[in-house]
């Protein structure tokens, strides 16, 4: 947005906070971040211990000091191409230089459990399914996977990271299949038997599709589209996240490449797409189960229904995707770009997880490029969010005046781009 209240945003007695300075309120964010390492490395026998009232790291308060620092990151990076910040930038970086950051992905689970309705992980119940596991939630068939997503993942996109030549398994993971989506499953070996055949051609890519923005029709009608898939959509008990793995390894590895901390930034960026990888749960080899084959009707000659004669040695695992991308733009050591190959990559880890860090990734860096939606009217994307209708009707005072222009014109502080 830019500026938001932030210094009486807390305070209840006061309706129509003021709106602070976003620069200044970045600033803070690492003060009170320094200011709970302190309060953490400081504690002694007299104060309280933590245990399982924490449903982020059970107590274990060392792991909450890795996650501090890990925001540090983000919150630096932000604004790594004001050149103004550069003496700040540099010298927080200094004092990172022996940090730890985090070593898995950040979690939250106060309890999920499908037992009750109320008690199922909120994102698998409103993107999945109920209690009972095939009931679809409110917005099952709400979100769905977009073309340049699909096309990009399954090596069609043309774009200068070199998608072209590059299938990710990731796909299979983020999204469904659309032979699951036509009897309402999400196991893609639970399929009517008149799909049967066609699974058995199974080609990883072509059974995937995407809604283009902007476009409407029968195409894209839900049963046509790929639904979120297994490696979002687990279970009602499932963590909600906090922090990916991924996303810090790619910050550091950022950081590296700019030049702001030692290390080794290729193995970072490779660290990055593995635990993206196991993020997702993407399989180290065919999972499908074999044995059974089909009729030229499609119906299996015998139970129980399996659909894949023999296991593939091909099948897209991490082996394959870092064998396929050598050599190439998302390879690090060769990319002309690094940042780029840095943000394409952060933009896949992040997808269906932290999609307002990817928007304001590609703000930041203008990359992974995008298309626009069809129906676009401007030539560009926006630079920042509009403030909600309610801060002009309920905080008239202090909300700053903003027009639709200014969201294409203005950015917040650390927007850089033309």
């Amino acid at each position: 947005y830019g500026d938001i209240p932030y210094s009486e945003a807390h305070d209840v007695a006061n309706p129509t906070p003021v709106y602070d300075d976003d620069q200044a309120i970045y600033r803070d964010l690492y003060v009170q971040l320094d200011e709970a390492i302190a309060l953490i490395n400081s504690a002694d026998g007299d104060d309280r211990a933590v245990g399982g009232e924490d449903p982020v790291f059970n107590g274990n308060m060392q792991s909450w000091v890795r996650f501090a620092n890990s925001i540090k990151l983000r919150l630096l990076l932000r604004e790594s191409g004001v050149a103004a910040s550069q003496g700040y930038i540099t010298g927080k970086f200094a004092e990172l230089a022996t940090a730890d950051f985090i070593s898995a992905d950040v979690t939250i689970n106060p309890g999920y459990t499908g037992a009750q309705a109320n008690q199922q992980n909120p994102f698998y119940r409103s993107y999945g399914f109920g209690i009972d596991g095939t009931t679809p939630g409110p917005n099952r068939t709400a979100v769905v996977a977009s073309s340049h997503a699909v096309d990009y993942l399954n090596g069609g996109a043309n774009n200068s990271t070199g998608g072209s030549t590059v299938f990710d398994p990731r796909l299979m993971r983020l999204f469904e299949s659309i032979y699951a989506n036509w009897d309402d499953s999400t196991d893609p070996t639970d399929i009517v038997a008149s799909d049967a055949a066609a699974f058995n051609d199974f080609n990883y890519a072509a059974d995937f599709f995407g809604a283009t923005q902007g476009e409407l029709g029968d195409s894209d009608t839900p049963e046509k589209l790929s639904f979120l898939g297994p490696g979002l959509i687990k279970s009602s008990s499932q963590d909600g996240y906090m922090m990916l793995l991924a996303e810090s390894l790619l910050l550091q590895s950022e950081a590296v490449t700019r030049g702001y901390m030692a290390g080794d930034a290729a193995a970072l960026y490779n660290s990055a797409i593995a635990a993206s990888f196991a993020t997702l749960g993407v399989p180290t080899a065919d999972p499908r189960p074999t044995g059974q084959t089909f009729d030229t009707d499609g119906n299996p000659a015998t139970p129980p229904v399996n659909f894949h004669p023999v296991a593939d040695p091909n099948y897209p695992t991490l082996a394959t995707y870092m064998a396929s991308i050598a050599g190439t733009q998302l390879d690090y050591n060769t990319a002309t770009n690094k940042i780029e190959a840095i943000m394409t990559q952060k933009w896949i880890a992040l997808m269906g997880i932290n999609g307002i860090e990817s928007f304001i990734e590609y703000t930041r860096t203008g990359f992974p490029v995008t298309p626009l939606s069809e129906t676009a009217t401007r030539p560009t994307k926006p630079r920042r969010l509009l403030y909600p209708a309610s801060e002009f009707q309920g905080n008239a005072a202090n909300a700053p005046v903003q027009s639709v222009d200014q969201a294409f014109s203005t950015g917040p502080f650390w927007y850089v781009g033309s």
